[in-house]
Formats: structure tokens, C-alpha cells, sequence
């Protein structure tokens, strides 16, 4: 069943993006709302990698719609798309404890967060702006990356000096340089 689905977005992702609007518009007011309702309940409970795949589809779906939206709605589009991102974060010291696909799904809205503010930065801002607890949210998540990168780097570093060779030696071969 999950797998159907799965299918199922992935061509609607083709219709909504199909090039004449005749087509695709009739299957975007009929079928969009329903995707934000799908992923507005499911953001917050992935308990599988099948339905993180149909969760990842649908938002791929929603985002193809907004560079068709008309400027003065595509602030909503955004809108609810950042909120069900923003939801799907997690709260960094959580991180640890949640199941994979729950992870998983954290890392994928943070990329697309990532993402969606540089294209669309005027809207972005603007739902940010107007939802504090979203901004803050975000703002956690983001630290929490930066703070994971920088443990990851400074434990590589460490993990080259221990690395060094012991092995002193009492010859100084510096003078044997190869001549070409």
C-alpha cells in the first residue's frame, strides 16, 4: 500500500510539473491539498524508511507547485511548506534518541529549509518573520548542526595528531634530496 503511494506522488510530481497548464492545474487544485494535509499529520511520525520515502516525495511534490503559485499566494505556499519542515525538526538534544527515519526526516527539512530560503528569500523571510517559534526552532536546528560539524571536525583532528608516526629517527635525511 505504502509503496502505491509512493507511485502515485511520483506521478503527480510529473503532472503538476507538466508544461501546459491545462493539464496540470486541474490536478494541482484537486490533489495539492490533500498532499499538505498528508504531510501536515505525518511530518511529526516516521516510523519506517517507506514512509519517510512517501513524506520526502510529497514535499518534493509541493515544492514543484511553487514557482507555478502566483506571486501573491506564493507566501502561503511557503508558508505552510516551512511550517511542516519546521516540524519535522527535532530538538537537538532529542537528536540522539529518535529512530533513523525520524532522523533522517530531520536532516532532509533542514536541507530543504536550507534550500528554499536562498530561492525564495522575500517569502522566506516573511514567514519567518511572522512565526517567531518557527524562526527559533530553525535557529536551534541550525546550531545543532553546527555544533555536530564542529564535534566531527575537531574528533578528525584529534584522531590525525594521535596518528603521527613514533618512530624517531637519529638521521637527518633532508641533505638526500633527488635531483631531476
Amino acid at each position: 500500500m505504502l509503496q502505491v503511494r509512493i507511485q502515485c506522488i511520483q506521478t503527480l510530481e510529473s503532472i503538476f510539473s507538466h508544461t501546459d497548464s491545462e493539464i496540470s492545474t486541474p490536478y494541482i487544485h484537486a490533489l495539492a491539498p490533500r498532499i499538505l494535509e498528508y504531510l501536515h499529520e505525518a511530518h511529526s511520525r516516521v516510523s519506517s524508511q517507506g514512509e519517510l520515502q512517501l513524506i520526502t516525495e510529497s514535499v518534493s511534490a509541493m515544492e514543484l507547485l511553487i514557482p507555478r503559485t502566483l506571486p501573491e499566494h506564493r507566501n502561503e505556499l511557503v508558508g505552510v511548506l516551512v511550517g511542516i519542515m519546521v516540524g519535522a525538526l527535532q530538538d537537538t538534544n532529542r537528536l540522539s534518541s529518535v529512530n533513523q527515519p525520524t532522523r533522517q526526516l530531520h536532516q532532509y527539512a533542514l536541507a530543504r529549509l536550507q534550500k528554499i530560503g536562498p530561492q525564495y528569500p522575500q517569502e522566506f523571510r516573511t514567514v519567518l518573520t511572522s512565526k517567531p517559534e518557527l524562526r527559533l526552532r530553525l535557529e536551534s536546528a541550525l546550531r545543532g548542526q553546527q555544533e555536530a560539524r564542529s564535534k566531527v571536525d575537531s574528533s578528525l583532528g584529534q584522531d590525525s595528531m594521535q596518528h603521527q608516526p613514533t618512530i624517531k629517527l637519529k638521521t637527518d635525511f633532508s641533505n638526500f634530496a633527488s635531483k631531476t
